[in-house]
Parts: structure tokens; sequence; C-alpha cells
């Protein structure tokens, strides 16, 4: 069922670059691609969650499993990508691939951790995937519709854009990717942040802000394991 699953999360990311034109851009630059590709994996992911498991450590495996069969979906996705000569095999070299797709780990795995607790609470998977979508959407679309308030803010709190600009997880990404997307012609066109001087996110910040937060969803998800566990073994009045 989970193998299931991850063929139809790997078919369905290979249409998304497909459809972007991503196997027969030549003159796409390769970090760029990287960028479309992992981003497109992180909001896909949550659509092909297996689901929480019966107890925590059955949920935390499938957490860990499914960021990593989502990382490896996107590396399998860039390989093709060079080895039909998109970009060339030299414009995705290994090693910018790992890091592009560790990254996508921990936005995975933070994503499935905040999942797996809505899973929890409100026992519905298919509402908590799609709630996960939306809120990570929104999130990596921060510096596009939090822009113009943080430019005002920025008068009196000048570090306010960059903070916006960090919460992104589609920043973390660019990031390891090596893509400067808040300043790509688009951004320029239709966001007021691409003219400001927005500093880059710190890598071991980043890093750190998702093993903290990570660790925050694992706890308040072993404590709903935890309540959950009570309310099942407590007796109901008959």
């Amino acid at each position: 069922m989970i193998g299931a699953r991850w063929a139809l999360l790997l078919a369905a990311l290979a249409l998304a670059a497909g459809a972007s034109g991503a196997f027969g851009s030549a003159g796409a630059a390769p970090a760029a691609q990287r960028l479309t590709v992992t981003a497109a994996c992180a909001l896909l992911a949550p659509l092909a969650w297996p689901g929480r498991g019966a107890t925590l450590r059955t949920t935390v495996g499938r957490i860990a499993g499914w960021s990593l069969a989502a990382a490896a979906a996107a590396a399998i996705v860039l390989r093709a990508m060079a080895a039909t000569g998109a970009m060339g095999a030299a414009g995705q070299p290994a090693s910018r691939i790992a890091a592009a797709c560790a990254m996508l780990a921990l936005v995975v795995a933070t994503t499935h951790a905040a999942l797996a607790l809505l899973e929890t609470l409100c026992r519905e998977t298919e509402a908590a995937a799609r709630g996960a979508v939306i809120a990570l959407a929104l999130l990596g679309a921060l510096p596009l519709w939090l822009g113009p308030a943080a430019e005002l803010a920025s008068g009196r709190r000048p570090w306010i854009v960059g903070a916006v600009a960090a919460a992104s997880p589609l920043s973390h990404l660019a990031l390891a990717c090596g893509d400067d997307w808040l300043h790509n012609a688009w951004f320029y066109q239709h966001a007021n942040l691409a003219g400001l001087q927005v500093p880059p996110p710190d890598p071991g910040a980043v890093a750190a802000g998702y093993a903290m937060a990570l660790a925050a969803l694992l706890a308040a998800l072993a404590w709903a394991f935890s309540g959950a566990a009570r309310r099942l073994a407590t007796p109901r009045p008959s």
C-alpha cells in the first residue's frame, strides 16, 4: 500500500515537472529546476500520506520513512531531467541534488509531523492532509502576500523584511537549491520585496528551527497519543 502511494507520488511529480516543461527546457537554470521539483514534491507528498500508525512509534517511523521517500522521488526526477539533457548532467551534480533533497526531507518531515498530529486530534486523514497542504502553500507564499505589510513595518523594525522571507519554507528550499527566488523576474514584477534588501536565511538557523519545530510537534504528538490511550482505557458509563 505504501509502495503504491510512493509510486503515485513519483508519477505525479514527474507529470508536474513535465507539464512545466522541465524535461525539454535546456535553457532553464538548474537551481530553478531543483527548486521547482522540490517545492512541487513538498506540496504533493501530504496528499499521498499513508496515515498515522496505531502507535506513536509506528507513526514516527512513517513520518521519517515518508520524508525520505519523498526526497528520493525528487532526486529520481532531477536525475531523470539531467539524463534527458534538459539541463545537462553537469548542471545537476549529486552533491547539489543531495543538498536540495535533504532540505526537502526536513520540510516534509515537519509537515507530516503536523499532519499526524492533526489526524490524531480530528481523526480525519484526508481533512488533515488538505489542511497541511493549504498551510504549507500559505507559508511558502508568505513573502508574496505579507510583503506589503512587512515593507510598511520595516521603517521602525528593519528586521521584519528578513524575518518574513526567512519564515517561508520556499526560501529554505531555495537556499538549499542555490536559487535566489526572491530576485527572479517574476517576483520583481509581482512582489514588492524583490526591490528591497532581503538577507538570505542563515543555514544553521534554518536547520535549528526545523529541529525545534519537529521536536515540539513530536512532543505534542506523544501527548495526543497518550491522551487518546487514556480515553480508550477509560470505561464509558453505562
